[in-house]
């Protein structure tokens, strides 16, 4: 089996709705932890984690790195790991939905889009 990369514990991911408060132009939702699994036969570097183009406007990642989440601008992809993500190991990142005025009421459909660098065979 090559790389794959599954979600733990889920199908999908629901962000749920984004409160948009009065007086403010924007809302963003509660956040949320997405735990991905190295289910392949290869080790994987540089895990790096995006949204699908149409909907990454809706959408911000932060990376787990300690008790403060530092979102990226909508659209940005984040460096979920940077080291090696070995057969059988997880990481997490965060994900939260977000809505201005301007935007109608919907749900949008997303995908999370992984890059990795393959670095040999696991275990």
């Amino acid at each position: 089996m090559p790389a794959r990369i599954e979600l733990v514990d889920a199908d999908i991911v629901e962000l749920g709705d984004v409160p948009l408060h009065e007086g403010n132009k924007c809302g963003v939702g509660e956040p949320k932890l997405v735990t991905i699994e190295n289910t392949g036969t290869t080790n994987l570097r540089r895990i790096i984690v995006g949204v699908s183009e149409e909907a990454s406007k809706y959408v911000q990642l932060a990376a787990v790195t300690g008790v403060e989440k530092i979102w990226a601008e909508p659209g940005q992809e984040i460096v979920a790991l940077a080291g090696t993500l070995f057969v059988g190991e997880r990481v997490s990142f965060w994900s939260r939905a977000i809505f201005s005025l301007e935007d109608m009421e919907r749900e949008v459909e997303f995908q999370y889009q992984f890059r990795v660098q393959s670095v040999g065979r696991g275990a």
